[in-house]
């Protein structure tokens, strides 16, 4: 992948959190679009799933958020069940085909919409930064 389509993101300088709070956001603008907007073209279904990809990748940021919160003996506790977290991809397996054929496929969009805007409330308010120790 070339540097520059890696730059922008300077997770690293951003930090954790920040980089956490704007995939969040991508995500669920790109959902809230789908849900209201449809997907009239293939194009629009490719810039979804793009979009879709960029919450995939965002697991990369929960695991450091997690696991600098606890002692280095608790850590893999914490970090596993922060990838745990993955559950929803099985959920979401299961239950998207069901509302589609009782809804309507761009149901599927809407409801997930909830608790992601209630995660991304509490990422907002929630861990600042960890005590030092």
């Amino acid at each position: 992948m070339p540097r520059t389509a890696v730059r922008p993101l300077h997770v690293d300088r951003i930090g954790a959190k920040t980089t956490g709070i704007i995939a969040q956001t991508i995500v669920m603008v790109a959902m809230a679009l789908a849900w209201i907007l449809g997907l009239k073209q293939f194009s629009h279904t490719m810039i979804l799933g793009i979009a879709l990809g960029v919450a995939g990748a965002s697991f990369a940021v929960a695991l450091p958020q997690a696991g600098r919160w606890y002692p280095p003996n608790m850590q893999g506790l914490f970090m596993g069940l922060a990838g745990a977290g993955n559950v929803g991809v099985v959920i979401d397996a299961t239950l998207a085909p069901r509302l589609a054929a009782v809804y309507g496929w761009q149901a599927v969009f809407g409801p997930p919409s909830s608790p992601c805007s209630s995660w991304r409330s509490s990422t907002l308010s929630f861990p600042r930064r960890p005590r030092s120790r």
